[in-house]
């Protein structure tokens, strides 16, 4: 590791360990780190998944980016613009993976506007055809006759008939 960057940890003794710093500026007055290689480690690989201290919500973790720092600062220091840049490259390529991840989970929720079209065309055809049957048809000469109480039965019974029929059709697609 870099002399330059082993001084600058080893001036750190009054940041407490579990120090929480809201951004790059106060870390880096705090801690006496330059903000380039702050901005180096952020655009690392492991601020990804926080390993490095770096949290996606601008928040930085001293306990965690102290160690990392002692680890991984030489390549930090040494590094090139190219090195700097790949990572940078590699923490986009990884949320916009991440986003496209969340996009297609979001896609497979929804419901395509044609299939309830569909679906609500197939269940006014089978109710219309049972009305139609049932109703106009079977429970017209079936009630001619018959008491309140045995109209209400038949009645009932077509209206359960279908209820059956739209119920069926409803589990069918989905």
């Amino acid at each position: 590791m870099s002399q330059n960057h082993t001084a600058s940890l080893a001036d750190t003794p009054t940041v407490k360990d579990n120090a929480v710093f809201s951004g790059l500026e106060q870390c880096a007055t705090t801690t006496g780190i330059s903000m380039e290689m702050l901005r180096r480690a952020k655009a690392h690989p492991d601020s990804v998944d926080g390993s490095n201290g770096f949290s996606v919500s601008g928040r930085i973790y001293w306990a965690k980016l102290k160690p990392w720092l002692k680890e991984n600062g030489e390549d930090l220091v040494e590094g090139n613009a190219d090195d700097y840049f790949r990572w940078r490259s590699i923490k986009m390529e990884y949320a916009a993976k991440n986003e496209q991840m969340e996009y297609e989970k979001t896609k497979e929720r929804l419901v395509e506007r044609i299939e309830v079209h569909a679906l609500l065309r197939r269940i006014a055809a089978a109710q219309s055809s049972l009305l139609n049957s049932r109703f106009r048809q079977e429970l017209v000469s079936k009630l001619e006759g018959l008491s309140e109480p045995q109209r209400q039965i038949l009645v009932d019974q077509a209206i359960s008939d279908f209820m059956v029929v739209l119920t069926k059709e409803l589990k069918g697609w989905g």
